[in-house]
């Protein structure tokens, strides 16, 4: 119980068996305790009960206030947080625009070195065909004209001469 319904049950009797109709009045100063007396500590009651009300009444605007700064915070944050999230979201989208270019610029290089290699495997292998050419052209020369006949008409040639 708190200190106002302490005081009323002080002052009024209430039988568990009765109500409100057949509560009865206990006088603090006896018989001789006058109205007076009675419409004071009534009033004294109804002061303190008005001051506690008042006190709870304060309580709860200081709450409600704090309660209602709480929630422009929370909202100021939400609202910093979503900007963070929309900036975030086109930095990704930014990143992922430059990740596509340059997946593009990769494969467009990966192409080219595979030509360049294609291009060079050919060039290898036409080296190598024109290398075994000359060698079977050398060795046809060779077949059809021995060193010693070529030496011998050179020195028939500067004999006649």
């Amino acid at each position: 119980m708190d200190g106002i319904e302490q005081e009323m049950s002080e002052l009024i009797v209430r039988p568990a068996s009765t109500g409100w109709a057949s509560s009865v009045v206990k006088f603090p100063g006896g018989p001789s305790y006058c109205v007076q007396d009675a419409a004071a500590d009534a009033i004294n009651l109804v002061s303190g009960a008005a001051t506690a009300a008042k006190n709870l009444a304060s309580a709860a605007i200081e709450r409600i206030e704090r309660t209602e700064t709480a929630l422009r915070n929370a909202e100021i944050d939400v609202a910093e947080l979503t900007v963070a999230v929309a900036d975030a979201r086109n930095e990704i989208e930014q990143a992922q625009t430059q990740l596509a270019a340059r997946e593009s610029e990769l494969a467009a290089a990966e192409q080219r070195a595979s030509l360049a290699e294609r291009r060079a495997s050919d060039a290898e292998r036409r080296a190598s065909d024109a290398e075994a050419a000359v060698e079977r052209i050398v060795d046809a020369i060779r077949t059809q004209f021995p060193a010693k006949s070529w030496v011998a008409a050179a020195e028939k040639v500067s004999a006649a001469a």
